[in-house]
């Protein structure tokens, strides 16, 4: 019985493989001209992108207890329409905070300019490897927000 108990005082930590990269909605393809106009007139940072986000060559990846997927999101109107643009980091981690693995949560205050609203959030996995992927936290974002 106590070495049954020793062994439940220490966590089982796995590791997984995640991306290791930055960029925004605009360097996985070309922006819209509409897009790019409103990011030029409300003043929208768009950043150069860094790593391949889409590699999984060593590189461009890392191991870690957890794939972490920091993402600001900016909401802004222009010309009658509203848009959304997203700015992302990926890394590795440890699951060191409050925040269950495989969610999303707000990270710190909106900052509400009179031009957008910028929403910074950070989503955390370990349920598969490259689970930092843009599909993937985009969905668990999308579905947080329904909440």
């Amino acid at each position: 019985m106590k070495y049954l108990l020793f062994i439940s005082l220490f966590p089982i930590v796995f590791s997984v493989e995640c991306h290791v990269c930055s960029g925004a909605d605009s360097t996985t393809g070309r922006l819209k001209a509409n897009l790019r106009n409103a990011m030029f007139a409300k003043r929208i940072p768009n950043p150069k992108g860094s790593g391949n986000c889409n590699s999984k060559a060593s590189t461009s990846t890392c191991t870690g207890e957890v794939c972490v997927k920091d993402v600001v999101t900016y909401k802004f109107k222009y010309r009658f329409s509203i848009y959304y643009f997203h700015t992302y980091t990926k890394y590795c981690g440890k699951n060191t905070t409050a925040q269950l693995p495989n969610s999303c949560v707000q990270t710190g205050n909106q900052a509400v300019t009179e031009d957008y609203v910028a929403t910074p959030n950070r989503c955390i996995c370990n349920d598969k490897q490259y689970c930092n992927a843009k599909d993937l936290v985009a969905a668990r974002l999308k579905l947080q927000s329904q909440d």
